[in-house]
C-alpha cells in the first residue's frame, strides 16, 4: 500500500466519499407553514388570526435554530411567516375600510335625523328612534299614530305609548332648541371624534359628533347664538332580510339635561336664554 493510499484510509475520506449530507428536519418550520396556511382563513374567520401569530412565532424559531444548526424544510418557515403577515395586513385593512364605511354612513343618517328635527318632522324623527318592528307602517298616518295613548299589543320594546313617547322626546331641552332654531341651525360634523364598535354580532354601534349652533330668541325677543357639542348614538342592525339603522340616544356633551324617564337619553340641554339683567 503506497503512502497516498494509506493517507486516504487514515483520514477516513475514503469511507465518507459518496455519502449524502444529512440535516435534521425542522419541525418548527413545518408547524409555521401549516399554521400559516390555516391562519390565512382569518380573511373569512377573524378568530383564526391567533393561529397566524403562532405561525410567525414558529417561523422565527425555525430560522433561529437553522442559524445554529442547518435543518431541512426551513423554507417552510419563510412561507409561513409571509402568509401570516400578509393575512394580518389584509384583514386589518379590510376591517379599517369597513369601519370607515360604517362611520360615513352613520354620519349621513345622523345628520339627516337631526335635520328632520330642525325641519319640524318630529314624528319621523321619533320613528327612526323606535325599534324596527315597532315603527309605524308606511300606510299609517304619523300624526294619528303619535296621538295614541295606548301601547300597541304587538310592540317589541315600546315602553310608553306613542303619545307619551312624543311628549317626552319633544320636551328634551336639546330637541326643544333644535325645533326653535329650525332651519337656521348650523350643524358642523366632527369626524375626528367619531367611533364605531363592531364587537356585537349583527350590530354596529356608531357614535357621531357635531358642533351645533342654535339661533334662539331670548326673553327680550333678541336672537342669540348658542353652541353645544352633541353626540348621536346610532346602531346598524342586521336582520335576515334587511339592514336597518336606529338612533338610540342624543347626548349634549356641553350642558347635559337633568335625567328624565325617557327612551331618549335626556342629556342634551342648554341653559335657557336669560333676560338682560337676570341673575343666576
Amino acid at each position: 500500500m503506497n503512502p497516498d493510499e494509506q493517507s486516504r484510509h487514515w483520514d477516513g475520506s475514503a469511507d465518507e466519499h459518496g455519502l449524502q449530507d444529512y440535516r435534521p428536519i425542522s419541525v418548527a418550520a413545518i408547524v409555521s407553514f401549516i399554521t400559516g396556511v390555516i391562519g390565512s382563513g382569518a380573511i373569512w374567520l377573524p378568530g383564526l388570526s391567533l393561529v397566524g401569530a403562532l405561525a410567525v412565532f414558529a417561523g422565527i424559531l425555525a430560522v433561529y435554530l437553522h442559524s445554529k444548526q442547518p435543518a431541512s424544510f426551513t423554507w417552510m418557515a419563510y412561507v409561513g411567516i409571509f402568509l401570516a403577515i400578509s393575512t394580518t395586513i389584509w384583514t386589518q385593512s379590510a376591517r379599517t375600510n369597513y369601519q370607515n364605511h360604517l362611520l360615513r354612513t352613520a354620519d349621513q343618517h345622523s345628520q339627516e335625523w337631526l335635520r328632520k328635527i330642525t325641519d319640524g318632522q318630529i314624528e319621523e324623527a321619533i320613528s327612526l328612534r323606535m325599534q324596527y318592528l315597532d315603527r309605524p307602517q308606511d300606510s299609517d298616518d304619523l300624526t294619528d299614530f303619535f296621538q295614541r295613548t295606548d301601547r300597541p299589543v304587538a310592540s317589541v320594546e315600546m315602553t310608553p305609548s306613542p303619545a307619551g313617547m312624543k311628549q317626552m322626546f319633544s320636551e328634551t331641552r336639546t330637541v326643544e332648541y333644535l325645533i326653535q332654531s329650525g332651519a337656521e341651525t348650523k350643524i358642523t360634523p366632527q369626524p375626528e371624534l367619531n367611533t364605531v364598535d363592531t364587537s356585537t354580532v349583527g350590530m354596529a354601534k356608531a357614535f357621531t359628533h357635531y358642533r351645533i349652533d342654535f339661533h334662539l330668541t331670548d326673553g327680550s325677543g333678541q336672537k342669540k347664538w348658542t353652541s353645544a357639542d352633541v353626540q348621536v348614538e346610532i346602531y346598524r342592525m342586521k336582520f335576515p332580510t334587511s339592514v336597518q339603522w336606529q338612533v338610540r340616544q342624543l347626548r349634549n356633551l356641553t350642558a347635559p339635561d337633568s335625567p328624565k324617564p325617557t327612551l331618549l337619553d335626556p342629556a342634551g340641554s342648554l341653559p335657557k336664554p336669560k333676560n338682560p339683567g337676570e341673575e343666576d
